[in-house]
């Protein structure tokens, strides 16, 4: 069963898509800001008999601070994701500004999408075939206000809303050029015209007549979608209009003006103080575990080499201070982030409490492969235990574990099959 996220997926071509998955047997999860489509998108579902199935987010995606709710929310909640499509949108004749200061059509079809996609790429990560779909204007022609992204000293509806287009095929260039993984694949699509109630209202006389004579329905628009979501193209990037694959040398997909809006929408957000998972943004740990190590004279430049070479780039460190001559002889400590988390890491020269069972630490693996690299890397040195539990060359305990241990031990059996293990091989419950 696939997990499948849609933003708008209680109304619109957004919810065309969500009732397909659903009547095709898949767990749906819409986000959205009315209650009241959420209660009708729900009681849709249980007409399916879907309701174990299907979910509903209330939030307004237009506040930053509302996008990371939803993503701490869906990360708690679901761990994994299939798909995430974005399709909420709501576009506005006039300028508005949100109780956050930021222009609404800005913050909602943009940056929110953004957040989102950041955010949640550590749960698409753990599934086979991760897709970011993102319905917009994509391909068009046009240029980016940089002098006035939000459009604050000139607001005019229409090109507005073209131009949160243009940010979001930029958008996802530069976020298939930060993926290390290359494992998501990001399409941006122009579903055209679609008569949906937003664009009816919001066009001109003219717009209006050419939503009514070429606009498709909004299931056939939805069906376009669903067809490209479980036919996805081979390339970690690319656009479509309709039906028809664009050419990304077109100016709307150009790579340095991707990587400078990424620079300047971080920057943003990092004003705003979302501490989240992206690499300009610095996370603050309220509770810091300081782990005490001894070593040779104190010296703690070894200990973080042996870290770095385990961690290598989910590894940072900070300048080493020398506290010079303690109780415990000569002591140095270094602040370092490990996956984001902040530790504090102490080295003395004279022995002191050594570390044992009483703390270890959880490190949760994407598949065996990850499982195998931790577990080899820690055991080098130091020594196998029990149930997925190691010691490192430092005495330090780590549980080495799947993501979704909790799933594999409702399994029968499973618990069996743990006791007889030293390292967790996850084959070995699946039979």
């Amino acid at each position: 069963m696939k997990t499948i996220l849609i933003t708008g997926g209680a109304s619109g071509f957004g919810k065309g898509v969500a009732m397909h998955y659903l009547k095709a047997g898949e767990r749906v999860i819409a986000v959205g800001s009315s209650k009241s489509n959420g209660d009708i998108f729900l009681n849709e579902a249980k007409k399916l008999d879907a309701t174990d199935r299907a979910f509903y987010i209330q939030a307004d995606l237009s506040l930053v601070k509302e996008n990371q709710r939803a993503v701490e929310e869906l990360r708690e909640r679901f761990q994994s994701l299939d798909m995430l499509i974005f399709c909420a949108t709501k576009h506005s004749k006039k300028y508005i500004e949100t109780q956050e200061g930021l222009e609404f059509t800005f913050a909602l079809d943009y940056l929110s999408r953004f957040i989102l996609s950041y955010g949640l790429k550590v749960c698409l990560e753990k599934t086979d075939c991760p897709v970011i779909l993102n319905v917009c204007g994509s391909g068009m022609k046009g240029t980016v206000n940089w002098n006035d992204l939000q459009h604050k000293n000139s607001f005019e509806a229409l090109k507005v809303m073209m131009h949160g287009s243009r940010l979001n095929d930029l958008s996802g260039v530069s976020f298939v050029q930060n993926d290390t993984t290359s494992k998501i694949k990001y399409i941006m699509y122009n579903p055209w015209a679609v008569k949906t109630p937003g664009m009816e209202a919001f066009g001109s006389s003219v717009t209006k007549l050419i939503y009514k004579v070429i606009g498709k329905s909004v299931n056939q628009a939805a069906m376009i979608i669903v067809k490209l979501l479980d036919n996805p193209p081979d390339t970690n990037l690319s656009a479509y209009r309709e039906h028809k694959k664009l050419n990304l040398s077109h100016a709307s997909y150009n790579p340095e003006n991707a990587q400078r809006l990424y620079s300047i929408t971080a920057k943003l957000l990092n004003d705003f103080a979302i501490k989240k998972q992206y690499k300009e943004m610095k996370q603050v740990n309220k509770i810091v575990p300081n782990i005490w190590f001894n070593s040779d004279e104190g010296k703690i430049s070894n200990i973080i080499a042996y870290y770095k070479n385990i961690f290598s780039n989910d590894f940072q460190e900070g300048e080493i201070i020398p506290l010079g001559e303690t109780p415990s002889g000569n002591t140095e400590m270094c602040e370092v982030h490990i996956f984001s988390q902040k530790y504090v890491l102490m080295s003395t020269a004279k022995k002191h409490h050594p570390l044992n069972d009483s703390i270890s630490f959880m490190i949760h693996c994407e598949d065996q492969n990850e499982i195998d690299k931790y577990w080899n890397c820690f055991t080098l040195d130091g020594e196998e235990s029990q149930c997925g539990w190691c010691t490192d060359k430092y005495g330090l305990r780590w549980q080495v574990l799947p993501w979704n241990l909790e799933e594999m031990m409702n399994k029968p059996n499973s618990f069996e099959v743990m006791m007889k293990q030293k390292k967790i091989v996850i084959a070995e419950y699946l039979e």
